[in-house]
């Protein structure tokens, strides 16, 4: 489920904030979001995103306005919430990878696993590859997945050519940002993305 998509990437990373109970939280949205749709009198004319650790709470604490919907869980298939639903529509479509591997708090999560992955995954990069894939998959990569990974790792590292590197608007290391864009891939995998 979107909810659960979006929250599994956060808990992986160490981001997701736990609090229960209380308000609901506004996290990052695209820009002008809600300009079309928001009355002129309305309170909620305007997003203006939380600050702090609560725009990591779990994705059922997320504000949700009805004329427009939090757009990267709908496009998981996640209802609207203006009736029941006893079940979910399952589609499988090229917009949910490029929300995987566009939308702030999914990039936030792959900055923050590749941190994880420099800190203790090992000091070699098979040692990092392997903690990193078994951090978000929950199981060891087998000898295809791990020589796929070692193929893959040269060519994100050979597409920069400085030493610092601005992703997501901040300016990070360029190891940690190839550790993120790996990361990032990996959360476009089914096998992340779905339980079989």
């Amino acid at each position: 489920d979107a909810e659960m998509l979006r929250d599994q990437a956060l808990a992986i990373s160490g981001l997701l904030n736990t609090k229960m109970f209380g308000k609901s939280v506004k996290p990052p949205q695209p820009k002008g979001l809600w300009k079309a749709i928001g009355l002129g009198a309305s309170n909620t004319k305007k997003y203006v995103v939380d600050k702090g650790n609560d725009i990591y709470r779990r994705s059922l604490y997320t504000f949700w306005k009805r004329a427009l919907p939090h757009p990267a869980m709908t496009i998981f298939n996640a209802p609207t919430r203006e009736s029941c639903t006893a079940s979910r529509e399952r589609t499988n479509t090229p917009l949910q990878a490029l929300v995987l591997m566009n939308e702030t708090q999914y990039f936030e999560a792959s900055m923050k696993l590749a941190k994880l992955t420099l800190k203790h995954g090992g000091s070699t990069t098979t040692s990092r590859l392997i903690y990193l894939y078994e951090k978000m998959l929950g199981a060891k990569p087998d000898a295809t997945e791990l020589a796929v990974m070692q193929q893959f790792f040269p060519e994100i590292e050979a597409s920069f050519n400085s030493e610092k590197v601005t992703l997501a608007g901040q300016e990070i290391p360029k190891e940690t940002a190839v550790w993120s864009l790996l990361a990032n891939s990996l959360m476009s995998l089914d096998k992340f993305k779905s339980k079989e």
